[in-house]
C-alpha cells in the first residue's frame, strides 16, 4: 500500500496593497512573514507609501518587485536599519535622507538617472545597490557615507567616475557594464583612496587600456 500522500495545496496569494499607510502597516504585522519590527511586502502591487507614523518599531522594510515610482513620506520609520526596494519603477529617492540609521539600501532596477543628493545623509550606511539604473553621475554625493563597504554602480550610463571621493571603508566596489573609457584623474585617485578595497569590477566598460589601473595597483603597492 503506497502511503498516505496529502493532497497538494498552492498557497493562497496575498492581498495587494497599493498604498502603505498606517492602517495597512498594522494589518501586516500581524501576517506570517511580518512583524512590528520587519514588513515583507515584496510583490503586493505597491505603487506608493502614503505614510509610515505606525512604523516606529520597524527596523526591516521589503518593498521590492513592485510599482513604485518613488521613495517618499519615509519620515516615520526613524529607526530602520535596511530598505529593500528593488525591481520597482524608482525614479526619486530623496526622501531616504530620513532614514539617519539605515544600513543597508538596494534600489538595484529602477530609473534613478543620478545619485540623489540627499544620499551624504546617509552616515551609517554599509550596503549601497544601485546596479540596473541609468545612472550618469551624482557619485560626489556619496563622499560622505564614510561607513560604505559594499557599493554596487553596475549596468549604469557612467561615462566616467568624475565626483568619486575616496571611502575609507569600502571592500568592494562593481562599475561593471558601465562606459568608462579611462581610469584616471581624479576617479582613479579616489579608488587609490580607498585603503581596504579588496574587489573592484570593471568588466564590459569601454576601457581602452588597463594603464589607469595599473598606475592604482602601483600607488597601493607596500
Amino acid at each position: 500500500t503506497p502511503p498516505f500522500e496529502p493532497p497538494s495545496m498552492e498557497a493562497t496569494p496575498l492581498p495587494a496593497v497599493p498604498k502603505l499607510t498606517s492602517r495597512t502597516i498594522e494589518a501586516l504585522a500581524a501576517e506570517p512573514n511580518s512583524s512590528e519590527y520587519a514588513l515583507d511586502l515584496h510583490n503586493r502591487g505597491l505603487k506608493a507609501i502614503v505614510e509610515l507614523a505606525a512604523a516606529t518599531r520597524l527596523r526591516s522594510l521589503d518593498v521590492s518587485f513592485n510599482r513604485l515610482v518613488a521613495l517618499e513620506n519615509l519620515e516615520g520609520a526613524k529607526e530602520l536599519r535596511e530598505l529593500r526596494a528593488y525591481s520597482n519603477r524608482i525614479a526619486r529617492a530623496d526622501d531616504c535622507a530620513a532614514l539617519a540609521k539605515l544600513e543597508v539600501l538596494l534600489l538595484s532596477d529602477n530609473a534613478l538617472r543620478a545619485v540623489p543628493p540627499t544620499f551624504a545623509r546617509l552616515r551609517h550606511l554599509r550596503v549601497l545597490a544601485l546596479d540596473r539604473n541609468r545612472l550618469a553621475g551624482g557619485l560626489e554625493h556619496l563622499g560622505a557615507c564614510a561607513a560604505l563597504g559594499r557599493l554596487s554602480l553596475a549596468h549604469n550610463e557612467l561615462a566616467s567616475l568624475e565626483g568619486l571621493r575616496a571611502l575609507p571603508h569600502l571592500e568592494e566596489l562593481s562599475l561593471a557594464g558601465n562606459r568608462l573609457a579611462t581610469l584616471d584623474g581624479a576617479g582613479a585617485r579616489a579608488l587609490g583612496g580607498c585603503l581596504k578595497l579588496a574587489e573592484l569590477n570593471l568588466d564590459d566598460n569601454e576601457l581602452a587600456s588597463l594603464a589607469g589601473l595599473r598606475a592604482l595597483e602601483k600607488a597601493r603597492a607596500p
